[in-house]
């Protein structure tokens, strides 16, 4: 079965602490057990309970506390979503560990329902008519069937859902052992703090592509200094707490997580650590280009430290073997060997943005369209996080998966926005609405609706196979209507999901520069879009960017700081982040 948790983004990032780890990922459990139930309910057409048991799921997942302080409290059906049947289905699988309905909907349909809905232009009706039809029950199954040209045959399926399919499959292989920052960051930051607190080492950091803010991870890197580093290594294992151990040693150890997670922890003394962290946060090719200039200046640079002969000169920390070097230092994100080296050696590091820079965010969403919060309570949320301002976003127009708004309903809306604004004078409440991209480059809004607008964010939801050239025009097109301000997740990928689709980047960014729009990188785990790579290029042809969470409940606001990660991986100033900035009032 292919793992599917890296685009499991609805999570507590509050709750996520050194304290409730394993707490956590019970909710997460849960969470997963409600959601492969509706999987196999919507495959066998049974109407309603799906979509009650995928409500349930996702509240599950931004609980605030831990179910099984709730059951244990006796009230389950207290929380939002949760009913008498599902509550009972939660409550046997907290104290049993397993779930006989799941297991009788398997025994009736004996397929992996959730690996085989993962794959790219496939449904729940589709997946039916596969194990009827092929019998067709894993993904194996499905790709043997696909390669011998025999799905192409099914009638409401032909040639092109056929290559979807194999597209879908291969899409999924490559990125199946892939974690997304969102998910992985919280989890380390827990595993470090724990670590800490157990008082078996002096200092801890996270390593690694994590540390350099990849927007993707294989695995979680830690890094300790202990003076007993036996100790610190039977300290974690009683921390982490492991399905698997995959090796042991006195001085590091690697394991498999009950989610599935590899994590490895290296344990070196404090006058190397400096010098570990360095090589061990990567990349592979900024360390060798580090490397050819210690040698270029007689020097010697390994994970041990930066030396002279056989004397040690620098490693106790980071920035010793850069100032060594004859170089500022450089933050983790930039280390990829892309330019950085030159200008540390000239003094000419970038400023780059913090989280504390961030006045506000544009993309957030309530109970109007598929929020989980009323406007007041993420209003709340963003006060707490010091905003001076935030963008009410909900989905307007048709698109019924996000029980998107109509005219009557933003105009209640926008009433309520302006009630919630009164209790609320120090921050200031945007009415803003995201708008989807037709597929011929018109938006799903009335021309007076969109003006009258704080701003538009503009997205593409439907569609997404369209040829290149399609595409592009698609967008650009969308581009030229007044009162828009951001271009919402650009690529329309999802991590371990959908690859993004095709278009033109380069014309992309020509459009959004020319009528001042600014493309967004979304901070949402299962996006993470735009990636680095291409907000990079954006900010060097000077178009704007705006970082935003898409939040959906109040929570999740802080996703922001994962959105930031990557704009300091595309080496984004204050200057080049429109939410860097203090409102400006529409006149």
């Amino acid at each position: 079965m292919l793992t599917t948790i890296f685009y499991k983004p609805y999570f507590s990032t509050t709750f996520f602490n050194s304290k409730n780890l394993g707490l956590l990922m019970k909710n997460q459990e849960v969470a997963d057990l409600l959601r492969e139930i509706a999987e196999y309910l919507e495959i066998t057409d049974v109407p309603f309970k799906p979509r009650a048991y995928q409500r349930a799921a996702l509240v599950i997942e931004t609980l605030a506390e831990p179910i099984e302080d709730i059951w244990k409290a006796g009230k389950l059906e207290d929380i939002p979503s949760v009913g008498e049947g599902i509550a009972k289905k939660i409550a046997e699988y907290l104290e049993k560990g397993k779930s006989a309905y799941l297991k009788k909907l398997k025994k009736e349909l004996p397929i992996d329902a959730d690996a085989l809905l993962s794959v790219g232009g496939l449904g729940p009706k589709k997946v039916k008519i596969l194990y009827k039809t092929l019998n067709i029950k894993n993904i194996e199954d499905l790709k043997k069937a696909a390669e011998q040209k025999k799905i192409r045959n099914i009638e409401g399926f032909g040639e092109k859902t056929e290559n979807t399919i194999l597209e879908g499959i291969t899409f999924l292989q490559k990125t199946e052992n892939r974690i997304s920052l969102g998910f992985a960051l919280p989890l380390a930051e827990s595993l470090k703090d724990q670590l800490l607190a157990s008082k078996r080492v002096h200092t801890a950091e996270i390593a690694g592509s994590l540390r350099r803010s990849k927007e993707t991870i294989g695995d979680i890197d830690l890094l300790a200094a202990s003076d007993n580093p036996k100790r610190a290594v039977e300290a974690f294992l009683t921390i982490a707490a492991p399905k698997a151990l995959l090796g042991k040693g006195e001085k590091k150890c690697s394991v498999i997580l009950t989610s599935g997670m590899q994590v490895d922890l290296r344990i070196v003394k404090r006058e190397e650590f400096g010098a570990a962290l360095q090589y061990f946060t990567g990349s592979k090719s900024h360390n060798i280009a580090l490397r050819n200039k210690a040698i270029k200046k007689g020097y010697k640079l390994n994970e041990y430290g930066l030396f002279k002969r056989n004397k040690r000169i620098a490693g106790g920390t980071e920035d010793s073997i850069y100032k060594k070097l004859g170089m500022a230092f450089i933050p983790p994100e930039m280390r990829e060997n892309l330019g950085e080296i030159q200008l540390a050696e000239k003094g000419s590091i970038p400023p780059l943005v913090k989280l504390k820079d961030i006045k506000g965010d544009f993309h957030t969403h309530t109970i109007y369209s598929d929020g989980r919060a009323s406007i007041e309570e993420m209003i709340k949320k963003a006060e707490s996080l010091g905003y001076s301002f935030i963008g009410i976003s909900d989905h307007f127009g048709h698109l019924r998966i996000a029980n998107a708004m109509d005219e009557q309903r933003i105009k209640k809306q926008w009433k309520e926005i302006n009630a919630v604004q009164k209790k609320h004078p120090k921050i200031k409440i945007v009415k803003g609405a995201e708008v989807n991209i037709n597929k011929d480059g018109s938006l799903d809004i009335p021309p007076a609706v969109l003006r009258s607008l704080d701003y538009a964010i503009i997205s593409v939801h439907t569609n997404f196979k369209m040829g290149k050239q399609e595409m592009t025009k698609r967008i650009c097109d969308a581009m030229e209507h007044e009162n828009i301000l951001v271009l919402g997740h650009p690529t329309g990928g999802m991590i371990g999901e959908r690859k993004p689709y095709e278009v033109d980047f380069d014309e992309v960014v020509l459009a959004a520069k020319q009528h001042n729009i600014a493309l967004e990188i979304n901070s949402q785990s299962k996006r993470m879009d735009l990636a680095s790579p291409l907000a990079k290029a954006a900010i060097e042809q000077g178009c704007r960017v705006s970082i935003n969470t898409d939040a959906h409940y109040p929570d999740s606001l802080e996703f922001m700081r994962f959105g930031v990660g990557i704009a300091r991986r595309a080496w984004a100033g204050k200057a080049d982040i429109i939410n860097a900035k203090e409102l400006k009032q529409k006149s």
